[in-house]
C-alpha cells in the first residue's frame, strides 16, 4: 500500500493504502482424496452421458446439516465454471425444460418450480427445518449437452421456496459428457480470496479501488480505514490467511508498529489493525457469510490493535463456503512524528490444504 502525506505547518499527513492480493496457487498440495465443497459427499449419476441423448435421468445426492431452513434447491446447469457467482454459460444443446421430479428421499415435499429454465431445475417446497443425513433426488426427461466436453452443476439451498435470496448453502459437481454411461464426478479443488476497499455480498468482481485515502493525521485523533476480504475454498484441510509487509515509513521515519495487542492512544505514535467491529474508535464490523473461517485471536478483539509481519488472520481447519472480512486500521502520532509522505504495502497470503 501506498501512503502519501504532505507538508504542513502542523503535523499533518495524507496517506494512501494500498492492499495488494496474492494467490498460492503453486503452494497447494493436491491429491486424489475426495474433495468436498459446502454440500458434503455430493454427485450426480446420469443414466446415459452420450451426446445430445434424450429422456436422460439425472440423480442427484448430497449430505446437509441439521438445522437449515430449507424451501427450495436450484441445480443450474454451466459449460464453464462451477464457481457460485462466475457467469454461467448454458451448456450447448442441454436442455431440462421438460425435467420431471421421478422421485425423492431424505427432505421431501418438492415439485419442479414454474420458475424453472432451461438449464436451471428449481426444487420448491413450504419451507421447513432439515434434519440432516443423505438427499436424493432423481431428475428425468433431460436432453444432454449436444459436445463432448466437461460440464458443471451448481446446486445451491434457499431458505425461500422460490430458489431467491441468498443461498445457506452451495455444492459444485463436474461431468463429462462421453460415450460412457452412468458418470458421476466431484467438482476440482479451488481457493477464492480477493481484497478492496470495498466488496459488494462476496462478488469479487465488484471491488472497488485498491488504495484507501486515509486522511490527515492528527496527535490528538485516530484516523481509521478499513478494506475488505472474500475468502472461499473446498480444501478439505481447509485454509490460512496471513499478511505481510511493513508499518508507515517515510525515509527513516516510522509509526512504529502494534507488535502487541493495545487500545488507540491518541498522541503516540501507532499503526495497527484488527477484524472486528471496534467501538473506540467506532471503525469495522463483523464477519459476514455462509463460512466458517474465523479471526486469529489477536486480531477479533474490539477496540484492541496489532501489527506483526506474517501474523495469520484468519483460518478454517475445513472446507469452508464464501465469507468476507472487514480490515480496520488504526493511525495515531505523536506532536514529534516526523513531516513526511509516508508509505506501505501490505499483502494477503492465502494456503489451502487440499
Amino acid at each position: 500500500m501506498y501512503l502519501m502525506a504532505n507538508k504542513r505547518i502542523f503535523i499533518k499527513v495524507i496517506s494512501l493504502f494500498t492492499i495488494l492480493l496474492l494467490l498460492l496457487s503453486t503452494s497447494l498440495i493436491i491429491t486424489n482424496s475426495s474433495v468436498n465443497a459446502v454440500l458434503a459427499e455430493r454427485s450426480i449419476t446420469v443414466s446415459d452421458s452420450e451426446p445430445s441423448a434424450t429422456n436422460v435421468d439425472y440423480n442427484l445426492s448430497f449430505n446437509v446439516d441439521t438445522g437449515i431452513n430449507l424451501g427450495s434447491i436450484v441445480i443450474t446447469f454451466c459449460q464453464n465454471t462451477p464457481l457460485p457467482n462466475d457467469v454461467c454459460n448454458i451448456p450447448s444443446g442441454f436442455n431440462a425444460s421438460g425435467v420431471q421430479l421421478s422421485s425423492q428421499s431424505g427432505e421431501t415435499g418438492f415439485t419442479i418450480s414454474g420458475q424453472s429454465s432451461i438449464n436451471s431445475i428449481i426444487l420448491s417446497r413450504t419451507p421447513s427445518m432439515t434434519s440432516g443425513g443423505l438427499l436424493t433426488y432423481d431428475l428425468s426427461n433431460i436432453t444432454n449437452p449436444s459436445t463432448v466436453d466437461e460440464y458443471y452443476a451448481r446446486v445451491y439451498l434457499y431458505s425461500s421456496d422460490s430458489g431467491t435470496g441468498n443461498y445457506v448453502d452451495f455444492g459444485g459437481i463436474a461431468l463429462d459428457i462421453t460415450n460412457s454411461l452412468g458418470l458421476s464426478s466431484e467438482v476440482p479443488p479451488f481457493l477464492e480470496l480477493c481484497a478492496a476497499q470495498s466488496i459488494e455480498g462476496y462478488d469479487c468482481s465488484t471491488g472497488t479501488s485498491l488504495y484507501i485515502d486515509m486522511g490527515e493525521f492528527n496527535y490528538s485523533r485516530p484516523v481509521t480505514s478499513t478494506s475488505q476480504f472474500v475468502v472461499a475454498t473446498n480444501a478439505i484441510g481447509g485454509l490460512i490467511i496471513s499478511v505481510s509487509g511493513n508499518t508507515l515509513t517515510s525515509g527513516n521515519n516510522i509509526i512504529p508498529a502494534m507488535s502487541t495487542l493495545s487500545a488507540s492512544i491518541p498522541g503516540v505514535s501507532q499503526f495497527g489493525l484488527n477484524l472486528a467491529a471496534n467501538t473506540d474508535p467506532a471503525v469495522g464490523q463483523m464477519p459476514v457469510g455462509i463460512g466458517g473461517v474465523v479471526a486469529e485471536n489477536n486480531y477479533d478483539q474490539p477496540n484492541q490493535f496489532i501489527f506483526i509481519d506474517g501474523d495469520t488472520l484468519a483460518n478454517s481447519p475445513v472446507d469452508t463456503g464464501f465469507q468476507k472480512f472487514t480490515m480496520s486500521y488504526l493511525v495515531n502520532i505523536s506532536k514529534d512524528q516526523a513531516v513526511g509522505i509516508y508509505t506501505t504495502t501490505l499483502t494477503l497470503i492465502g494456503l489451502a490444504n487440499f
